[in-house]
């Protein structure tokens, strides 16, 4: 892996293909077997849950159901869920993506990460317990929080990018 954290590794390969061996040192770092995260014979989508980490990874491989063993670079991670609070079978204890302090973090403080939320908390959200909020990144990712009751600290991430899938560039 490479000198950027890993949380944003993952965040800035979401949507990506052109990663097959990104993957397999991803395998290797969270000490699971490649197969889990990229399967043989290829499938359409695949739920990698690193519930040690307190990561969901979904794969997709174009080619499913026309061969066997697919071109690895064709693998498309479509999203990345990581869990801060127990959620996902365990914690992701490494530095989050996007310089987010998962624990202290506030709405205005990720606004000013990622810019303007599009999909905000109101007070009536509040009393119905439906903490999400969306912000839309300039490089058509979207990154949903899931905020404590509180407002300070974030249960959950979860990074989408939107349109079609693009090859990945350092």
């Amino acid at each position: 892996m490479s000198e950027m954290e890993l949380g944003t590794e993952i965040a800035l390969r979401v949507g990506c293909y052109g990663i097959g061996a990104w993957l397999l040192g991803l395998a290797k770092e969270f000490a699971i077997e490649s197969q889990d995260l990229m399967p043989v014979p290829v499938v359409d989508s695949k739920i990698a849950l690193v519930s040690s980490m307190g990561l969901r990874l979904t794969l997709h491989h174009p080619h499913a159901g026309h061969v066997d063993d697919g071109d690895l670079d064709r693998w498309v991670l479509t999203d990345a869920e990581f869990g801060f609070a127990g959620q996902l079978g365990g914690n992701w204890s490494l530095p989050a993506p996007f310089g987010i302090e998962p624990a202290t973090c506030t709405p205005s403080i990720v606004s000013a990460a990622l810019g303007d939320v599009l999909s905000g908390v109101t007070p009536n959200d509040l009393s119905a317990t439906s903490l999400e909020q969306t912000y839309f990144l300039k490089d058509d990712r979207a990154v949903g929080m899931t905020w404590r009751s509180t407002l300070i600290g974030i249960e959950s991430m979860h990074v989408v990018r939107l349109g079609i899938p693009m090859e990945y560039e350092n």
